[in-house]
């Protein structure tokens, strides 16, 4: 644990089996109600690292309230087990959690592997396909214990106060439709869930084709790039001060990704599985074939969330071959 600014601490919750390694919580300390932002996966190691960070800080989680920063497990699932019945649990969504993330669950997650998998080299079902995937998404990803109270719902411009801070909330879809940040103006203190990171890119992924969440990540980006932030507080690996420059950074990078898309669509790939094997990738060295299930999976939802993009602009447009959607070139980019 590290305080990384008076009264706020750092916790690394680890996330046994996920390449990220753990996620950035954070501990406010204030005299009467301490808030804890994010939690970890639905794993016993979650409630025990965060635990004992509060007890060696002094405080009893009957004074603490959470903030979760975007309904997906590594930031949601712990927190059913530690949120005492007095607590209040924050978050972008409806009192039972609903309707704030576009990964339903796993019966979602395999129909778009279905879709998408159909001109792979394995199949879905069978030996090498479900199971695989079902690896790819073991039961603490898909679906996690809910806090008997219930979320308290936040919304843009609500107010959290502890420690001496008044954090803003901003809503910041993309990443996830519940993401949102937290700014507090008099220190400059940005807590950026996944929505900005210093060294990773947030996974944007559709599961259907009018999703969108691209456009709304971008937009996003722009609403928070000119804050006045001293220091930001993301949700996974290293704290950094320059956002304005890593919001620009990562808009170049989702352009570039765009660019590539759009290419291999010009030069005669039509089937997402095409489009996707031939985009460019951090695979750590490995060939398309040799990749996981789970990875392939986001690659797919990027490559859905690019194309789609590229579909509400009207550069390309939608075909169907052998009832499999596919891509081909409409127009030229305007400049």
């Amino acid at each position: 644990m590290t305080e990384v600014s008076n009264n706020i601490f750092k916790i690394d919750v680890p996330l046994p089996g996920n390449p990220l390694c753990s996620t950035n919580a954070y501990i406010i300390r204030d005299s009467e109600r301490s808030l804890i932002i994010d939690t970890g996966f639905d794993l016993p190691v979650t409630a025990e690292t965060i635990h004992k960070a509060v007890l060696a800080l002094g405080l009893s989680l009957k004074n603490v309230d959470f903030v979760i920063t975007h309904m997906h497990p590594d930031h949601v699932g712990g927190v059913h087990a530690l949120a005492d019945a007095e607590c209040r649990v924050f978050a972008h969504c409806r009192p039972d959690g609903t309707n704030a993330s576009e990964v339903a669950g796993f019966n979602e997650q395999l129909r778009l592997a279905e879709m998408v998998y159909k001109n792979a080299e394995k199949p879905v079902r069978g030996k090498n396909g479900e199971a695989g995937l079902r690896t790819a998404f073991p039961p603490y990803i898909t679906s996690w214990g809910q806090p008997k109270q219930g979320y308290s719902q936040l919304q843009e411009g609500d107010i959290l106060t502890a420690g001496g801070y008044h954090f803003r909330c901003i809503e910041t879809p993309g990443h996830d439709v519940s993401e949102i940040c937290l700014f507090d103006e008099g220190s400059g203190i940005f807590i950026s869930g996944d929505h900005v990171l210093k060294n990773i890119s947030p996974n944007i992924i559709d599961i259907n084709f009018d999703d969108g969440n691209l456009n709304r990540y971008l937009q996003s980006l722009k609403k928070v790039r000119d804050l006045p932030v001293s220091l930001v507080l993301p949700a996974h690996g290293e704290l950094f001060i320059d956002l304005k420059s890593r919001c620009d950074d990562l808009s170049a990078h989702h352009a570039e990704r765009l660019e590539n898309v759009l290419s291999l669509v010009e030069s005669g790939c039509e089937m997402l599985y095409e489009i996707t094997s031939g985009c460019a990738w951090n695979t750590g060295g490995k060939l398309w074939q040799e990749l996981e299930p789970g990875m392939k999976f986001f690659a797919y939802g990027e490559t859905i969330a690019h194309l789609s993009y590229l579909l509400d602009a009207g550069v390309i447009t939608k075909i169907e071959k052998e009832a499999v959607p596919g891509f081909m070139r409409k127009f030229s980019l305007q400049t």
